[in-house]
């Protein structure tokens, strides 16, 4: 603790670190190729839009047997 501020742990300075990368990322991606490109940056780490990325792929398999 210096001057009385708490830093946090280091669990959680490095999601801090990896949300920021991940956002500026998203950031350059939507100057070069508008949205699109920053929801594609963005969706990339959503691990809910994974799981169901996923399970829509699944799905698709099986309708196509």
């Amino acid at each position: 603790m210096a001057n009385g501020v708490k830093f946090p742990p280091e669990l959680e300075k490095e999601k801090s670190k990896q949300f920021i990368k991940l956002q500026l990322k998203a950031l350059v991606a939507r100057q070069i190729w508008r949205d699109k490109g920053y929801y594609t940056v963005i969706q990339s780490g959503d691990k809910a839009m994974q799981i169901a990325l996923k399970k829509m792929a699944e799905k698709d398999d099986l309708l196509k047997d």
